[in-house]
C-alpha cells in the first residue's frame, strides 16, 4: 500500500534531521569555545586596521563583512589576529558584532584583546556568550523538535499499519457491543510542528535578514518557553479532543445504529440506522490529475430513490480507501446480524 504522508515524514526527518544534526555540531563547538574563552588571558592591543566589505553572494545577495587586524603583545612576542569574536558560527558568520565594531574602530585605536595562554596566537576582541547564541539555540532546540517529530510521526504511523493492518491503519477499539474507530483528522494532526517550524524558520530570517539583531538572552529564552508551552496547549488539547470521542466513528450492533463523527460539516455527532446504509464506497473527491484525492463514503437512504452520501474520511490512496471500505461493510453486515 502506498504510504505518500508516510515517506512525507522520512523526507521531513532525513532533511531537518541533517541541518539539525549539522547545526548542533557547529553552535556546540562555537558555544563550547566561547565557554572556554573566557579563562583567557587580558592584555591591551591597537587596531592595525579596520574595513568592512560588502559581499556578493551566489544569488546576488550583498551582506557586510568586517576585515580587523590588530596587534598585541603575549610570551614577550608581538602578534597579530583577525577574529573578532571566539568561537564564531559558521552558519552565522557575520551576526556576531563584528561589522558594528569595525565601522566604529580606527587604525590606533585601543582594544583589549583575550589570548588564550597555552595557545598564544589564538585570540578575540569579544569574549563569552554573543547575542546570536541565544538566538542560535531556539532555532536548534525547534528544529530538533520538528526532526523529532517527523521521525516519531512515521514510527507512529508504522505501528498502526501494523497493529490495524485489516481497516488501513485506523486504530479499532471493540468489545462485545460496540467498534469504534477512531478516524484519523481531516485537519494537520502536525499543526503544532509545522508552527514550530514555521517559528523556527522565521527565527531564522531575523538572524539572516536583519543582520546584527540585537536580543537579550531573557528574552530569546522567553521565546523558546512561548513555543514550548504553544506546542504542550495544542497537544492537550488534540489528546482532550481524542478522548471525547467526538471524532470516532462507532458502529453500535445491540441499538441497531452507527454515529458519524464530527467531520465534514457534521457539527455535532449523527447517528443513523445500520438498516438504511446500503454501500461503502470509494469516490473520487477532487479533479487533479496529479494529486487526486480519495473519500470513504457511506451511502444511506431510506428507500432507493433518495440515497444520501455521508462522507467519513478523505485520502489520496485509493488502495487504503478500499481496504477501509471493505472492513467497515464487512463489520457492518456483521452488527446487523445481532
Amino acid at each position: 500500500m502506498k504510504d505518500a504522508l508516510g515517506w512525507t515524514y522520512i523526507i521531513l526527518g532525513v532533511l531537518l534531521g541533517g541541518i539539525a544534526i549539522y547545526g548542533d555540531v557547529d553552535s556546540l563547538g562555537a558555544i563550547r569555545a566561547q565557554a572556554q574563552s573566557v579563562r583567557w588571558t587580558k592584555e591591551f592591543g591597537t587596531i592595525v586596521s579596520s574595513a568592512v566589505e560588502v559581499v556578493h553572494g551566489d544569488r546576488g545577495q550583498e551582506r557586510e563583512e568586517a576585515v580587523l587586524r590588530y596587534e598585541y603583545v603575549a610570551g614577550g612576542k608581538k602578534r597579530e589576529s583577525t577574529n573578532y569574536r571566539a568561537g564564531t558560527h559558521a552558519l552565522l558568520p557575520s551576526i556576531d558584532g563584528s561589522v558594528e565594531f569595525a565601522h566604529l574602530a580606527k587604525p590606533g585605536d585601543g582594544v583589549t584583546v583575550w589570548y588564550d595562554p597555552e595557545n598564544p596566537d589564538d585570540a578575540a576582541i569579544e569574549v563569552g556568550l554573543g547575542r546570536v547564541d541565544a538566538l542560535a539555540v531556539v532555532f536548534l532546540f525547534l528544529l530538533n523538535l520538528g526532526a523529532i517529530g517527523a521521525w516519531c510521526g512515521y514510527w507512529m504511523r508504522r505501528r498502526s499499519f501494523a497493529r490495524f493492518a485489516d481497516s488501513a491503519g485506523v486504530p479499532v477499539l471493540e468489545d462485545d457491543e460496540r467498534l469504534c474507530l477512531r478516524l484519523p483528522r481531516q485537519r494537520p494532526a502536525t499543526f503544532a510542528l509545522v508552527a514550530m517550524l514555521v517559528a523556527s524558520g522565521a527565527s531564522f530570517v531575523v538572524l539572516v535578514v536583519f543582520d546584527g539583531i540585537d536580543i537579550a538572552v531573557s528574552d530569546a529564552a522567553g521565546l523558546l518557553g512561548g513555543f514550548v508551552v504553544l506546542g504542550a496547549v495544542l497537544w492537550w488539547r488534540q489528546r482532550a479532543q481524542l478522548l471525547t470521542g467526538c471524532r470516532d466513528l462507532v458502529v453500535d450492533g445491540p441499538r441497531g445504529r452507527l454515529r458519524l463523527p464530527q467531520t465534514f460539516g457534521r457539527v455535532d455527532s449523527r447517528e443513523i440506522e445500520l438498516a438504511s446504509i446500503r454501500d461503502v464506497e470509494v469516490v473520487r473527491a477532487n479533479k487533479s490529475r496529479s494529486s487526486p484525492i480519495y473519500a470513504v463514503e457511506i451511502v444511506s437512504a431510506s428507500d432507493e430513490d433518495s440515497p444520501t452520501r455521508l462522507r467519513l474520511v478523505k485520502w489520496n490512496e485509493p488502495l487504503r480507501g478500499e481496504v477501509f471500505a471493505k472492513f467497515l461493510k464487512e463489520r457492518i453486515e456483521r452488527a446487523r446480524g445481532k
